[in-house]
């Protein structure tokens, strides 16, 4: 990996992943190799301090049954991207000015096999992450307006809560 090629995003633009066949599946076993623990290992980095790999990790996540050589294929990409990233770090600021921010998005019909669209938000307080999700929809976005919907919804859901955490906590005045 030391002399592999630097990729600057985690997943290969405009590839979507789908299910392997029964051939590639097949293929896939015979090399013996633990895509299951080689996503769990991702997992780790991005709920402990990549955050930005949880998208990517989502989407190779969902073939951990069957895996196939192009989600393999997908795994290294993630690998090169964090080759391309190494010398990045989060750095954190204590200014008390920020309070919360937050941000949502929606992938509409992003699911190959399903159609499910994708929703995936962050919240930011002080700057520092306290919270990322992302997340199939249920049921079936209509439109990619309906889907920015959801995940704006899901995201306010979180913040009502957080809101009300950080006042019973004394964090932040209830006028906030």
């Amino acid at each position: 990996m030391s002399k592999c090629k630097e990729a600057t995003t985690p997943l290969v633009p405009n590839k979507h992943l789908g299910p392997a066949t029964d051939k590639e599946i097949t293929s896939f076993k015979n090399m013996g190799i633990n895509f299951r623990s080689a996503i769990g290992s991702l997992n780790y980095l991005s709920t402990a301090t990549r955050p930005d790999l949880a998208h990517a990790v989502s989407a190779l996540s969902q073939y951990l049954e069957n895996p196939g050589i192009w989600h393999w294929k997908g795994f290294f990409h993630v690998l090169q991207s964090l080759k391309g990233f190494q010398e990045v770090g989060l750095h954190y600021h204590r200014n008390g000015k920020q309070g919360i921010i937050t941000y949502s998005d929606a992938d509409w019909g992003n699911c190959r096999v399903t159609r499910q669209s994708i929703s995936g938000y962050l919240a930011l307080f002080e700057g520092f992450l306290v919270l990322l999700k992302t997340r199939k929809q249920q049921p079936v976005s209509t439109s990619t307006a309906e889907a920015e919907y959801k995940a704006l919804c899901d995201l306010t859901s979180e913040m009502l809560w957080l809101r009300q955490w950080t006042i019973k906590d004394g964090i932040v005045e209830p006028n906030c």
